[in-house]
């Protein structure tokens, strides 16, 4: 850098920074009206600085303010020694200066602010699109289900339709033991039933069971189809909004635990990608990513009964075209039997 040009950026620098007398800045305002080149390089080094003044808190590293003190410091150190060697050999040695070190600075925590969010957002949408692929196996194992089964998706025949237990003593049906029948036939892997955006979690399926293990291995949510023989995909009632008929999506926003959340019956979406939206399987077996869980038969709200609430563990859908997607596994359940 010459001179000249370091003298005009030093000079730029602190008028940005309001540091001139008011003569000086008079000077530079009227050179700034008059002179494209030095305006341009002013408009540079604002926008260097409004950039570093925007900077979000979690982008930044706790030590910055340490790390950049220590490298002044050792940045003067070195020019004080650059200095007494070329003193000695009677020669010029340029060396960055305290602001273009500044300034250097702030351009790598620039870079790093347009680069850190679309390296996320790419992450969340990998996750997403691996997710739709989940639900799009669990899709096509319900056909093959359905074409086994006199054109029926999954359900539960057993004698109580309660859900959701209220006690330790209460019967209540896990719904996921419906979605289990898909693995216990070699219809779908067990690894699909496990949203990427949860973890990896799987497990060892066996002769005897009747269910998931646990609630970490089923990461969505499932049509209620407790006590009756649940849906046929060629019912005439459902031939005219199979697009919009949703059967199954991410993880219902309104139970956790066993136990209803109040609070997230105002259109929450799923919480398995954060509350940004889920996955949603419908009828017709295509998987939409939808942002707000209204998306049902008449925009109908996929995880909640039309009409209701607030949920004590007994509630059906309103029709037959009323989407209600519940929570597939309680930890306390009575096993019921499904076909």
């Amino acid at each position: 850098m010459s001179a000249e040009r370091a003298e005009q950026q030093n000079l730029l620098i602190d008028y940005a920074r309001g540091e001139l007398p008011p003569a000086e800045a008079a000077a530079v305002e009227a050179r700034l009206s008059g002179d494209d080149g030095f305006r341009k390089s002013y408009e540079d080094i604002k926008r260097t600085f409004d950039a570093v003044g925007l900077l979000p808190d979690e982008q930044a590293p706790k030590d910055l303010v340490a790390k950049t003190v220590a490298r002044i410091r050792q940045a003067r150190q070195t020019e004080a020694l650059i200095a007494r060697e070329e003193a000695k050999r009677r020669a010029v040695h340029p060396t960055f200066s305290l602001r273009e070190l500044g300034v250097a600075a702030a351009a790598v925590l620039l870079i790093a602010v347009a680069l850190i969010p679309p390296l996320r957002q790419a992450r969340h949408t990998a996750i997403a699109t691996q997710c739709a692929s989940n639900v799009g196996r669990i899709g096509s194992g319900m056909l093959a289900y359905a074409n086994a089964y006199d054109d029926y998706l999954p359900a539960a025949d057993g004698k109580t339709r309660r859900w959701l237990p209220t006690d330790a003593d209460s019967q209540a049906f896990s719904n996921s033991a419906v979605l289990y029948r898909l693995i216990r036939g070699g219809y779908v892997s067990n690894t699909a039933f496990r949203c990427p955006a949860g973890g990896s979690d799987t497990f060892q399926a066996t002769a005897d069971m009747t269910d998931f293990p646990a609630a970490k291995y089923i990461s969505y949510s499932y049509q209620h189809t407790l006590g009756s023989r649940g849906l046929r995909v060629s019912d005439p009632q459902l031939q005219t909004v199979m697009a919009r008929m949703a059967i199954l999506a991410d993880s219902t926003p309104l139970f956790e635990d066993g136990k209803f959340i109040r609070r997230n019956v105002t259109g929450k979406s799923s919480p398995n990608h954060g509350g940004r939206g889920q996955n949603v399987l419908f009828i017709d077996r295509h998987v939409e990513w939808t942002k707000t869980p209204d998306v049902g038969v008449d925009d109908d709200n996929i995880f909640m009964v039309s009409g209701i609430e607030d949920y004590t563990g007994s509630e059906e859908p309103a029709d037959m075209t009323d989407t209600f997607l519940l929570p597939t596994f309680t930890s306390l359940r009575t096993a019921s039997r499904t076909r």
